[in-house]
């Protein structure tokens, strides 16, 4: 079976890596026409800030532009640029699940990763457009959460093993610094908000109901992390005068309960297993593909909730 996945893996990686070398240009949206001008101005213009320039949601480089100003420049292609761009994260963003599950059976990373490469919804502000295709522009801000989860993982080992830290989580840990930084710079507290702080808070939590110290690693981690937020974001205040994430609200009591429902059947929505249509029949090609990835969405929900019952309950082997 690990085998077969592996074969997957290989077969969907190299499907993403040929969509996008030669079909962003037939699926470009508003979203990422603005930012490939971006891109080709920055270049053109030799400064990462350009003057006077109209920032939409972020400064757009925690994203498929991290790598694509370098290969727009070698290329003078800015489709070709992305296009490259986006393998180099997608296989980041491969290589950064096989560390969360490191010391696991390689049979978790390699079922996860199959799951998470299925280009699910194709569009703008889709599932295989955020993630892997055209802009990613949510590559980045997906995988800072999981590093840092891998790397609080690895240190609980490392504390419970009396070794050192392994050059790989140093690795990890200056890339996910890196990669913090420049996401507080483009997009201020947005990630820190709704992913780092969190999974810190849970982090906390655990060790509270378990007893045990929190590790000075992971305190060094988190100051660090503070540092990126509140230079990043006086970088972003200044250039943009904030991103528009700064400015969310709170939900009214007369809303939270429609938001929660959308936020479950969101889930639904994300893998592409709704439709709008009133007369779509199930015994269609595209009727069949909805529901099976129905039964696909509530597999994940299911061992999703079976993970946090058997944590929760400390029944986790």
């Amino acid at each position: 079976m690990i085998v077969g996945l592996a074969i997957l893996l290989m077969i969907q990686f190299g499907l993403i890596a040929i969509c996008n070398l030669t079909l962003i240009y037939q699926n470009l949206d508003c979203d990422n026409a603005k930012m490939f001008r971006h891109i080709i101005e920055i270049w053109r213009n030799k400064t990462l800030f350009i003057e006077n320039w109209s920032y939409m949601t972020t400064l757009e480089i925690d994203c498929g532009s991290l790598f694509a100003i370098l290969f727009y420049g070698l290329t003078n292609n800015i489709y070709m640029a992305y296009g490259i761009s986006n393998i180099i994260f997608t296989a980041m963003f491969i290589a950064t699940v096989f560390y969360l599950f490191k010391g696991e059976n390689l049979l978790y990373p390699l079922l996860c990763v199959n799951l998470i490469c299925i280009p699910y919804r194709l569009g703008m502000l889709d599932y295989f457009n955020m993630m892997f295709f055209a802009g990613t522009q949510y590559v980045v801000k997906v995988m800072i959460p999981l590093l840092l989860v891998g790397i609080i993982l690895d240190v609980e080992r490392q504390q419970n093993e009396k070794r050192k830290t392994s050059k790989i989580t140093l690795a990890m840990s200056i890339i996910y610094v890196f990669l913090l930084f420049l996401t507080c710079m483009s997009s201020s507290v947005y990630v820190m908000a709704c992913g780092i702080l969190p999974i810190c808070i849970g982090y906390a939590g655990y060790k509270f109901f378990s007893c045990e110290k929190v590790s000075k690693k992971f305190i060094l981690l988190l100051i660090i992390s503070v540092f990126c937020l509140v230079v990043g974001n006086y970088i972003n205040i200044k250039v943009m005068g904030g991103t528009r994430g700064n400015s969310m609200i709170f939900c009214s009591v007369y809303e939270l309960l429609a938001n929660i429902s959308s936020a479950f059947f969101g889930m639904f929505e994300l893998f592409g297993a709704t439709t709008t249509s009133f007369e779509l029949q199930i015994f269609t090609l595209e009727g069949i593909l909805i529901v099976a990835k129905i039964f696909v969405v509530i597999l994940i929900l299911t061992c999703g909730f079976i993970s946090i019952f058997k944590l929760v309950n400390g029944k986790w082997e």
